[in-house]
């Protein structure tokens, strides 16, 4: 049957049941974010449950009506590539993932089963002429309202409102009335409080990616209206909905937004006039509204031109960071080029593969993908899971492409063409976001592709004849069938799995917030506020250990749980330290002790929580710089108790080897961790944590020698890092300044408590290249050459010194006491020395005012050994 026939005919198998069954779960996605987005801060979480549960239901919906014939049947190419995909998830799940990443490749084959729901729920409501152009209509609506709801909040409309509500609340508290604010409330104050929020479920960047893809949709439909002679309110609808879609696109000031639109502008018409063989009409009313959009879009690139110069000079920065991002990618393809590291992996493989100067371009410590989809399948599932995924994008591309070329329906050629660039938009944008990784990336992508996919189908074959009876007992209807019935099994098993995630978020919620406390709170040492501050943050660390326990994978959880009990072991810390005193009696020292014991155990927990989440991912973010810092904290803690305790015998030794072992683990960690950043902190904390282990190591022991020199290798390292200026806040940059600084200055001390003269020499003199001014430095770098036995050396630092300002005292005494050290040791002609010794040290009397009081002192000290060496010379009595 030819797309051209009458789309009313009863004999025309119906669209309608998919297309409102898509709509329905649209509707109710919508609602579900809008009703419980109060009830926890993470959004994702939410968005989750919708798609888990939601989407399972579409699939199980299409197979029933596709069994019964009341809905188009996909293809066999597109049904095998999925199952090829499928099937390489569960391949690269059991071969390329780790242990410790299995549960995210299951998790990841889920999510994919769930996006065959939206994916031929999509490919089935577009499956006639009627309802093809229902889609595109379907699709623009979205677009406007989203757009709407863009452009409202961009102007400033959730702040508005949240003074709205506030104003309210606020005039009830002055009533005395008792006040809870509402969920709403908390809605519109989220969105109110974040200027990257330009939709509701969506940030600027993966908004921009969103509305390419469904740029092209309007053009199409504002092309068929005029062409068509449709009426001036289906003009005016496509013509405010491309108007406002490529407006947003701009204002979200998103570089992939940005570039998804100037490819649309060209390769839409180019699809258009050389694959469709459609020109584009010109009638004055065509010409009046381009050039209005043009101007529109003048005015507003004119408006904000100052933020997108701004994106510009980012520019170089931004392919920095993306490069650190692809090249973890690519680590990760190279080390597993079949099956890849495992699906959804990347976000517990990211610490291991990054560059170590990630924290240089603004790349936070956990990323969840490289920002590129096809990066991403590379990286995680090898080409064993991106070929299927690749052949399958391409031939809907292509099917598409090809029917918009051989369709006898110009309408259906314009249509196609729209999808197909609606789509290769879409996914160009996500070569630049993450937005592929979230469940409305999933659910936009998996429904472009679907509709493309089925109107390509519709306009190659025209609208399907209904099938006689209930489908027959056809092979189709029987596999239809039979999926059907292992999706229930499937919904069976994952919902409790998705109601357990969301029911953690919420947990988790419940205990950030019963753990949050005024900034006046935090900062008090009153019993009473500690005694507060202890309920409240025990009460927290209680809800997300059942958050934990309620989802295991949800790893934000553990890394709370671990800061509930620092926070807890923090009270017990203060309270340590309140009842030391100068002078504690034994009472003090009992409730001190009994202090230290529960702050010790509380320490404990968070070691056993980092372990926990080791066993999910044992490199997530920066687990081995927190479990260094606890370490030391524990170890110093441990030391401090051995004095002030007055502890003894047993109880010492106790406490000695409990520290020697927190610096070892402490070492360990802080190892690992500055194997995967070159973060300034870091390294200064590793040096840190070896400089106090070395110190609490008996002395003489070749061990304690060892560990001076790794800190001082660790601080030289330190001193030549860069600053990370460009993302830091003037605070942090000044800390880190002076962290760097401090390892420099620390370096060549550290040497020299290892007894390492040479590099104690070297880096002395490393720093005097730094501060050529300080004659300290002078001084140390001498010690240690003459240490070693190089006076030669020695005598060439002081006259490096001496170049650059021959007149400095403390220099001219030095070279002399080189020169009597070289002349005891019979390094040089002794008469030549001591004659330079004596004229040195006879300045004084020839400059009284060159030399200081100290320096004076000195200086006669130098002249009377000078003296008395050359009396006691043979053949000397002439001076």
């Amino acid at each position: 049957m030819k797309p051209e026939q009458n789309p009313h005919d009863e004999t025309v198998l119906p669209s309608m049941p998919a297309l409102a069954g898509l709509c329905f779960f649209a509707l109710l996605f919508l609602l579900h974010v809008l009703s419980v987005s109060s009830l926890t801060s993470n959004l994702d979480d939410i968005k989750y449950l919708t798609l888990w549960i939601g989407a399972p239901l579409l699939l199980l919906v299409y197979l029933t009506l596709s069994a019964a014939g009341l809905v188009r049947r996909a293809p066999l190419w597109i049904w095998a590539s999925w199952a090829a995909f499928l099937g390489a998830l569960v391949l690269s799940t059991l071969f390329g993932a780790a242990d410790y990443a299995k549960w995210l490749g299951w998790r990841s084959v889920a999510t994919a089963v769930c996006a065959l729901g939206w994916f031929f729920m999509a490919f089935a409501a577009a499956s006639t002429v009627r309802s093809a152009r229902s889609s595109l209509r379907l699709m623009c609506v979205v677009g406007l309202l989203t757009t709407g709801f863009g452009a409202f909040h961009y102007l400033g409309g959730f702040e508005f409102l949240e003074q709205f509500y506030l104003r309210g609340f606020r005039r009830r508290e002055l009533a005395g009335e008792r006040v809870e604010y509402s969920g709403l409330y908390s809605l519109v104050a989220t969105f109110a409080g974040s200027r990257e929020m330009m939709s509701t479920i969506l940030n600027r960047q993966f908004f921009g990616v969103f509305l390419a893809g469904i740029l092209p949709l309007p053009a199409a439909g504002l092309l068929l209206a005029v062409r068509e002679g449709k009426s001036p309110r289906d003009v005016l609808f496509h013509s405010a909905t491309l108007l406002l879609v490529a407006a947003c696109m701009v204002l979200t000031f998103s570089k992939a937004a940005i570039g998804t639109l100037g490819l649309g502008v060209v390769l839409f018409p180019l699809l258009l006039r050389l694959v469709c063989g459609v020109r584009i009409p010109r009638p004055p009313a065509w010409q009046a509204a381009v050039g209005l959009g043009l101007l529109v879009a003048a005015t507003a690139l004119w408006f904000v031109r100052a933020d997108l110069l701004a994106q510009i000079g980012a520019l170089p920065t931004s392919l920095r960071s993306r490069g650190i991002l692809l090249g973890a990618a690519w680590s990760m393809f190279a080390e597993s080029p079949l099956f890849g590291t495992g699906p959804g992996s990347y976000l517990v493989e990211f610490p291991a593969h990054r560059s170590p100067d990630y924290h240089m371009w603004a790349i936070s410590n956990v990323t969840l993908s490289s920002h590129n989809w096809i990066m991403d399948h590379l990286g995680e599932t090898g080409l064993a899971g991106a070929l299927p995924w690749f052949v399958l994008v391409a031939g809907i591309v292509v099917s598409a492409l090809g029917a918009a070329r051989r369709s006898p329906s110009v309408a259906m050629r314009v249509i196609c063409a729209a999808f197909a660039t609606a789509t290769i938009l879409l996914l160009a944008g996500n070569l630049l976001t993450t937005m592929y990784r979230w469940p409305i990336g999933i659910a936009t992508t998996a429904v472009l592709l679907g509709m493309t996919a089925g109107v390509s189908v519709t306009a190659m074959r025209g609208n399907e004849p209904r099938a006689e009876g209930f489908g027959g007992w056809t092979a189709p209807a029987v596999a239809n069938a039979v999926l059907a019935v292992a999706v229930a099994g499937f919904l069976l098993f994952h919902v409790p799995n998705s109601v357990r995630w969301f029911a953690a978020s919420m947990t988790h919620q419940d205990g950030l917030e019963a753990g949050y406390l005024s900034p006046s709170i935090e900062r008090s040492i009153e019993p009473e506020a500690l005694a507060f501050m202890e309920i409240a943050v025990g009460r927290s660390a209680e809800m997300l250990e059942r958050a934990v326990e309620l989802e295991p994978t949800f790893l934000t959880s553990y890394y709370k749980l671990a800061h509930a009990y620092n926070r807890l072991g923090g009270i017990s810390r203060i309270r340590y330290l309140s009842a030391r005193g100068d002078d504690p009696s034994p009472e003090d020292r009992a409730a001190m002790a009994a202090h230290l014991d529960r702050e010790l155990m509380y320490q404990e927990k968070s070691f056993e929580t980092y372990d926990r989440l080791a066993a999910y991912a044992p490199n997530y973010a920066e687990i081995h710089y927190n479990r260094a810092l606890l370490h030391l904290t524990v170890a110093r803690d441990c030391n401090d108790a051995i004095g002030s305790l007055a502890l003894e015998g047993d109880a010492r030794a106790h406490f000695e080897t409990e520290s020697l072992r927190h610096y070892e683990r402490g070492a360990q960690a802080a190892e690992r961790a500055m194997e995967f950043s070159d973060k300034i902190s870091v390294h200064f904390l590793a040096a840190d944590i070896y400089s106090r282990g070395a110190r609490a190591m008996p002395e003489g022991s070749e061990k304690r020698s060892l560990w001076f020199r790794r800190a001082g290798e660790i601080s030289e390292r330190t001193g030549t890092l860069p600053l990370t200026e460009a993302v830091q806040s003037p605070g942090q940059r000044e800390n880190e300044r002076d962290e760097r600084l401090r390892a420099m200055l620390r370096a060549p001390e550290m040497y020299y408590l290892a007894k390492d003269w040479d590099e104690g020499a070297r880096a002395f003199e490393a720093l005097i290249r730094e501060f050529p001014g300080a004659t300290d430095l002078y001084k140390r770098a001498i010690d240690c050459h003459m240490r070693g036995g190089s006076s030669k050396d020695a005598l060439a630092v002081v006259d490096g010194g001496l170049d650059r300002n021959p007149l400095n005292t403390d220099l001219l005494l030095l070279r002399a006491e080189v020169l009597l050290q070289q002349a005891r040791e019979g390094e040089t002609g002794y008469e030549a020395a001591m004659i330079e010794v004596l004229a040195i040290g006879q300045m004084q009397e020839r400059m009284p005012g060159l030399f200081s009081a100290r320096e004076m002192e000195t200086a006669a000290e130098i002249q009377a050994l000078a003296e008395e060496g050359l009396r006691a010379a043979p053949g000397t009595d002439r001076y």
